[in-house]
């Protein structure tokens, strides 16, 4: 099951294969399923807890909307209890300047925390955005343990990055159910 990313925070909750245009976020609890988010440069988050599993994808404008918060609300409604989280490569702060403005409406969108770790300085001196950054601290607020892969998507030439080459490939995240010697 894939996803065409909005950035924003629309979740879309889902049972069967095929594609959701305009949401950022997926939820299921069909075992028959795998979610999949992809991102360039943005965040993609894997998160799991029991009976169901979601992707995110995150840019800076998901951040200011809160999709990770959206996200894990809705799994906790749908029962999932406790969660963990895998955030995958990303653009980093000193890879992604932006305009003070973009920095302004972000802090005003955002918790301290997440605005303390999320807004960066880049390489070259300019006010930057690491989305990963904020989107772990607000894991780290939600109470969602979280374990990150992979590095930043300028720095390392394996992976793809839009800010980069100016052309859009796809790195993906993918959670499903799994199984442990015959259980679920």
């Amino acid at each position: 099951m894939t996803m065409g990313a909005a950035h924003g925070a629309r979740i879309g909750v889902v049972n069967e294969p095929g594609h959701v245009e305009d949401v950022d976020a997926l939820i299921s609890t069909s075992p028959d399923l795998a979610l999949v988010a992809l991102g360039a440069d943005c965040a993609t988050i894997a998160l799991s807890g029991a009976g169901i599993i979601g992707v995110v994808h995150c840019g800076w404008r998901g951040l200011a909307a809160d999709v990770v918060g959206a996200a894990v609300a809705r799994m906790r409604t749908e029962g999932a209890g406790s969660l963990e989280a895998v955030i995958g490569p990303a653009v980093c702060g000193r890879c992604y300047p932006v305009s003070p403005e973009r920095i302004q409406e972000l802090a005003s969108a955002v918790s301290s925390g997440v605005g303390a770790r999320a807004i960066s300085t880049s390489s070259d001196g300019q006010p930057s955005i690491d989305v990963r950054a904020g989107v772990c601290e607000r894991l780290t607020e939600l109470g969602v343990p979280t374990h990150v892969i992979g590095g930043c998507t300028v720095e390392d030439e394996a992976l793809f990055s839009h800010r980069r080459d100016g052309v859009t490939g796809r790195q993906g995240i993918v959670v499903a159910f799994g199984t442990v010697d015959g259980q679920d």
